[in-house]
């Protein structure tokens, strides 16, 4: 295929986390059924199995990868190779996924309280009564 490559078909999605291909305004996206949508504003959509997805959107940047939450698993994802007329190659091919873990920011709380007071009572004749 080498310079025909232009379209990718998911085959196996991550068993780690979601694929998004994220949309602009006024694209042209095809549903799952084949029928063609207008997207109305900046968006992400999950990737489902058996999604092409155009070359032009992977170098974009288009499709992005986010990991569960809290989690640091490396995973994968499998494709399929195809032309632009939707010509795809019986070969799979697997995309490995390092996560890399981010320790979160911690967080700090300081109560400050008044430990105690003492009253000082001074009476008429500059005694003191506390």
């Amino acid at each position: 295929y080498g310079e025909a490559v232009k379209q990718f078909k998911i085959t196996e999605l991550p068993s780690e986390g979601t694929l998004y291909l994220i949309v602009h305004k006024g694209e042209i996206i095809i549903d799952k059924e084949g029928n063609p949508h207008t997207v109305t504003e900046d968006t992400k959509i999950e990737i489902t199995e058996g999604q092409i997805v155009s070359l032009a959107n992977v170098a974009a940047g288009n499709v992005v990868y986010e990991p569960k939450e809290n989690s640091d698993a490396d995973t994968s994802f499998k494709f399929q190779i195809g032309d632009e007329n939707g010509n795809f190659k019986d070969v799979e091919y697997t995309t490995d996924i390092e996560v890399i873990a981010v320790a979160d920011a911690p967080e700090v709380s300081i109560d400050v309280k008044i430990a105690g007071e003492k009253t000082t009572t001074v009476d008429n004749n500059g005694g003191n009564n506390g």
